[in-house]
């Protein structure tokens, strides 16, 4: 939706004909401004009044929907006091994708794909608003070299990603799926049914791969289960936690949860090797990106019935038997989506594109 109420988006002249009858054809003013503008007209009192406006590209686009309602977009935005444009759904094509962008000086996405071909052919863009955490998604390099910031939301979603873990963990040993399908099917609470009885949190070991701002919020949610914490990350940036090599994490934890950004270092960082160090019926969770474990990882683990996970960006096309499986927990990539996370995105995607405005750019990541 445009925003018309900006003077660098409208432009307004008004003419008022005081010859009732003169043909407006005939005034070379009018028709400059006829070949360059949309002509409006109306007839009060019996003056004609010629309006002419034209539509200048928004400075501001918004691509794609932002996960909150309208009305809260459109105010965020307009306190920036700049032209705006919000599209509430994605383009269907590469081309639609240009078309949109066209003019703009910023470009506001989430998960839409910017690739070197498309940032190539924005002459106007200046920056690239993330208006998520993860930005493996737009091509960095390309940015860089066609001289356009990129800044992202580095945190909005800690509370939700990381109550999320928790969910995993509980619904994965307390065997939610095997409940719910034993009360759903057969609504008798059998309690000798195979494979219902749980385990609890308690005294177990919580491995956490990657201790940024996330993984450090579910090292203190895990003291509230009196699980004991290692950690490993090559910063060791956390006091009271022990950190230890990946392999040691990966074979004395009982849960293991992934917290790093997808990188070049970190694409297949948890392969077949790697899980086959995992304790036997272990948990192993992801909520970061899907290509961080190895895909055939994945399959291994839950077909021998070594592991149980709990995957938030479960791979493509998993066989049949594994998405079936009773030992995994899939959901849609919604760790950041909550209410309180998206408006607080909200919040740090306008004030990213302020302080861009303001020459004091923040959240850099390219």
């Amino acid at each position: 939706m445009r925003n018309y109420s900006h003077p660098r988006f409208l432009i307004i002249n008004t003419f008022i004909s005081l010859n009732r009858g003169k043909p407006f054809r005939d005034c070379s003013v009018m028709r400059f401004y006829a070949e360059s503008f949309h002509r409006h007209s109306a007839n009060i009192g019996g003056i004609n009044f010629y309006f002419f406006h034209r539509k200048l590209q928004s400075m501001i686009v918004i691509i794609e929907d932002l996960g909150v309602p309208k009305e809260k977009v459109e105010e965020k935005f307009s306190e920036l006091g700049k032209s705006f444009e919000y599209y509430q759904t994605s383009p269907e094509n590469e081309s639609e994708l240009i078309e949109r962008c066209e003019g703009a000086e910023v470009v506001t996405l989430v998960s839409q794909e910017m690739n070197a071909a498309v940032i190539k052919q924005l002459d106007d863009l200046k920056m690239i608003s993330v208006s998520f955490t993860g930005f493996d998604h737009v091509d960095t390099e390309a940015a860089r070299k066609n001289n356009v910031t990129v800044c992202n939301v580095p945190e909005y979603a800690t509370e939700s990603v990381a109550e999320l873990v928790f969910g995993f963990c509980i619904g994965l040993l307390r065997e939610f799926r095997r409940c719910e399908k034993l009360v759903r099917e057969d609504e008798k609470y059998d309690f000798q049914k195979p494979g219902i009885k749980g385990r609890t949190l308690e005294g177990k070991t919580l491995g956490i791969i990657g201790t940024g701002r996330i993984g450090e919020r579910v090292a203190d949610m895990a003291k509230a289960f009196n699980t004991n914490v290692v950690a490993y990350d090559l910063k060791k940036s956390l006091e009271n936690i022990e950190y230890v090599s990946l392999n040691e994490l990966l074979e004395k934890s009982d849960i293991v949860t992934v917290h790093v950004p997808l990188t070049d270092a970190t694409k297949g960082m948890l392969d077949r090797e790697k899980i086959g160090r995992m304790k036997e019926n272990s948990v192993l969770i992801n909520a970061a990106r899907a290509p961080i474990i190895e895909k055939e990882a994945i399959i291994e683990g839950i077909r021998e019935g070594k592991l149980k996970m709990g995957l938030d960006v479960p791979p493509k096309d998993l066989p049949e038997d594994v998405r079936r499986s009773d030992n995994i927990i899939f959901t849609p990539h919604i760790g950041f989506y909550a209410e309180e996370s998206l408006e607080n995105k909200l919040d740090v995607t306008v004030e990213n594109i302020r302080k861009f405005l303001q020459g004091k750019p923040k959240n850099v990541v390219s």
